[in-house]
């Protein structure tokens, strides 16, 4: 999942240069991209900037707000022939029905876009598509789909030179493996994610799904605190830049400190229940209570 919106913004740290800062500033721009663009009176821009408006709605976990841009900017598209900007609607609009647990118009929205990916030979779009495809898979439980559609993705990602493309597809294989009990294929996927995330320093969209396998395996290995310190690093990279990855990735720390700080876990996934609750989240609610649920059955 990689959101194209005006909260990219290019900001030097120290000495180098990262693309995000924060989605709330990125939400700014948006808004005035908005504005100008309806006195603009030109309605491919005007639905560009309603795209990147929703967007940033999107990661601020105001899932209302970023439905209501993606709508208009597909209606607008829709009665004025304006194809421009129609996947990244479509693609965006079927992440946040994800979001919300709402798989099967989220799944109608994909294959919609997938169809006008493949007859324009747009295979960026289309890979965006089929990983957001894999990731519905996952969030609904039937994660050999998911797998079986991260295998294509990293065919395609080969071809269109997307690392961050494989890097996901490779998350999902290894949650596959790891659910399976095929650990040397879950290794594996470890050290391709491993050897893609070399050298980068940021996260482009969302990476909370290799950041999840990863933890994961490190429990599995008995590297709980390492994966804890690698998961304090994702939290902090995603606070205030996208609410959605940042409340999966506490979910996966409050899972690692099941046994490690009861306290704290039951803390993080109240944070996360709370605010995916309010967002209209369930999925995450399903997992934050998940996990409440086990604290109980241990005390």
């Amino acid at each position: 999942e990689v959101q194209h919106n005006l909260s990219q913004v290019s900001t030097p740290i120290g000495g180098r240069r990262r693309l995000y800062t924060s989605a709330r500033e990125g939400l700014g721009y948006s808004k005035r991209a908005v504005r100008y663009a309806r006195r603009s009176r030109d309605r491919s821009v005007l639905i560009n900037a309603l795209v990147a408006r929703g967007s940033n709605w999107l990661h601020l976990g105001r899932l209302r707000e970023a439905e209501h841009d993606y709508r208009k900017a597909l209606e607008l598209g829709e009665r004025y022939a304006i194809i421009d900007y129609r996947n990244a609607a479509l693609n965006d609009l079927a992440i946040l029905l994800t979001e919300r647990g709402q798989f099967a118009e989220a799944t109608g929205l994909l294959r919609r876009a997938a169809q006008y990916a493949t007859e324009a030979d747009a295979w960026h779009d289309l890979l965006y598509v089929q990983i957001n495809w894999s990731l519905l898979h996952l969030e609904a439980g039937d994660i050999s789909s998911a797998a079986d559609i991260a295998r294509s993705v990293l065919a395609l990602s080969s071809k269109v030179v997307a690392w961050w493309g494989s890097a996901t597809a490779l998350a999902v294989l290894g949650l596959h493996a790891l659910e399976r009990g095929q650990l040397s294929e879950a290794n594996r996927c470890r050290r391709e994610i491993l050897a893609l995330f070399d050298g980068r320093d940021f996260w482009v969209g969302d990476f909370s799904y290799a950041e999840m396998f990863l933890a994961r395996l490190a429990a599995v290995v008995g590297e709980e605190e390492r994966a804890l310190a690698r998961l304090d690093r994702a939290v902090a990279a995603y606070a205030g830049r996208d609410a959605l990855c940042w409340s999966r990735l506490q979910l996966e720390r409050a899972r690692l400190l099941l046994n490690l700080d009861r306290a704290e876990a039951r803390r993080a996934a109240r944070r996360v229940r709370a605010r995916a609750a309010r967002a209209g989240a369930r999925p995450l609610v399903a997992k934050a209570e998940a996990i409440l649920d086990r604290l109980m059955v241990k005390e």
